[in-house]
């Protein structure tokens, strides 16, 4: 009779997402560098959901004036601003990291990886700021 009973993998044989980010976060503080690889894939991801929904809304303007004139005004919602508040941060930190990444692709400041990571997060949490207060603010924006 064969035995139906799962095959569990040992400890040190997992893989998967779940394996992924607690390693990611076991070792964050260590290495920012893979909090660094594993936001830029996120943040990528999301950029490309964010322009799969981009492009369904306004094909909408083509085919339906109407129904895109009701898209947008329930795109208004405080949920989707904040929405969009969180791609903006997606888009500065995806940018600037991308930018960190090439310079290490030039070779060039080989050594100081981990200050250029903390300046990228430095920079995205600015920008990210100045984006909320010209989004929530409208008012006070040039």
């Amino acid at each position: 009779m064969p035995d139906n009973r799962p095959v569990v993998p040992p400890r040190h044989a997992q893989f998967g997402f779940v394996y992924y980010v607690r390693q990611m976060l076991r070792t964050f503080w260590r290495e920012p560098g893979t909090f660094a690889h594993a936001g830029h894939r996120f943040t990528g991801l999301v950029l490309v959901g964010y322009l799969m929904a981009h492009l369904w809304v306004t094909s909408n303007a083509a085919f339906n004036g109407d129904r895109f004139d009701e898209m947008m005004h329930d795109l208004h919602a405080p949920v989707f601003i904040f929405m969009e508040l969180l791609v903006w941060g997606a888009v500065c930190f995806h940018g600037l990291n991308g930018l960190r990444v090439i310079i290490f692709d030039y070779n060039l400041w080989l050594d100081r990886q981990v200050q250029l990571f903390w300046v990228v997060m430095g920079l995205t949490l600015l920008l990210m700021a100045i984006g909320f207060y010209i989004t929530l603010w409208p008012e006070v924006a040039p």
